[in-house]
């Protein structure tokens, strides 16, 4: 339970208005926030508007690490999305994209090809 008298906050939570915790993504990768955002909901139950929103929101509170895949949003939707969400400020964050699954029409794999 979060008590803002002594400034504590229940785990995987922080205080309004604050940005949260940066870690290393691995043992050397890039920092990213520790809390990230999972875009599952893109292009399917969000449409461009909330998508846009939503990503603005997490840009806003400092939220860095953004994780999608192919099969999100039908067939890409999610990462369409999310790409336009963006914009300009792609060039400061980490997407995680993941891959491989069944799309339902054959395409899947990786080769490179195919996850250009």
């Amino acid at each position: 339970m979060n008590n803002p008298e002594s400034g504590a906050h229940a785990a995987g939570t922080q205080a309004a208005g604050s940005t949260p915790t940066h870690r290393p993504l691995g043992h050397s990768g890039p920092s990213v926030s520790a809390v990230g955002l999972g875009c599952n909901n893109f292009g399917g139950r969000l449409d461009q508007t909330a998508t846009t929103a939503v990503v603005r929101r997490a840009l806003d509170a400092g939220i860095t690490l953004f994780d999608t895949a192919d099969i999100y949003g039908n067939r890409g939707g999610s990462e369409e999305m999310l790409g336009r969400a963006l914009g300009p400020e792609r060039r400061n964050i980490i997407l995680a994209s993941k891959f491989g699954m069944d799309m339902g029409d054959g395409q899947q794999g990786a080769r490179p090809e195919y996850i250009r």
